[in-house]
């Protein structure tokens, strides 16, 4: 009986989680039902517009080069102390409760070879922006989040709604870092810039 009362309180957390938009408590507790394969496709340059994660890179963005079954190529490029970088890495999209769909997680290799856990939490209708909660095995913290924005959308910056979810997350952790702007309009100007640093894979 107690079994089953414990059993019932846990679908009742995530039933509550999932539909009155509390934060998002991490360890794949909840199944949301954004994709990836959406997110990525057509092929669009996707810009890390702010993040919780206090690192040095600005103007980071990616766009996916390949994607085939659950195997995706993304190509990264960034600036990092005043030098620009590309790292090209291959993430595995899965589901956080293992079924067939929706792909709402994804696991690669970051530019310092640390191993993330990327999860959508949220994503506009359109998908032309979306809320990361990114998990590091060895950098600090251990979660961040991200708050992601298409090329097409940068005008006009990201919706309302995906800037609420971003912030309601972020001030429901004490995250120990900052939340700073990674992109700013003079990134565009700059990313053709010549001397870029390839990283190893």
């Amino acid at each position: 009986m107690a079994g089953r009362w414990r059993a019932a309180m846990f679908i009742l957390v995530v039933f509550c989680a999932t539909v009155s938009g509390a934060p998002y408590p991490g360890g794949g507790n909840v199944n949301h039902q954004y994709n990836f394969v959406q997110f990525f496709n057509p092929p669009e340059l996707i810009w890390t517009y702010r993040s919780s994660w206090n690192g040095d890179f600005t103007c980071e963005r990616a766009i996916m080069k390949n994607i085939s079954g659950r195997t995706v190529e993304l190509e990264t490029k960034f600036t990092l102390n005043k030098k620009k970088y590309k790292h090209t890495a291959k993430g595995t999209l899965y589901n956080v409760w293992g079924q067939n769909s929706p792909l709402n997680r994804m696991t690669m290799r970051d530019y310092w070879q640390d191993t993330l856990n990327k999860e959508i939490v949220y994503a506009s209708s359109d998908y032309k922006c979306a809320v990361l909660y990114v998990e590091r095995y060895h950098g600090w913290p251990p979660v961040t989040f991200d708050l992601l924005v298409k090329k097409s959308q940068l005008d006009n910056g990201p919706s309302a709604d995906c800037m609420d979810k971003y912030n309601e997350e972020i001030s429901a952790r004490r995250i120990g870092d900052t939340n700073r702007t990674v992109y700013t309009p003079e990134c565009r100007k700059r990313k053709n810039a010549s001397n870029v640093h390839q990283l190893a894979h």
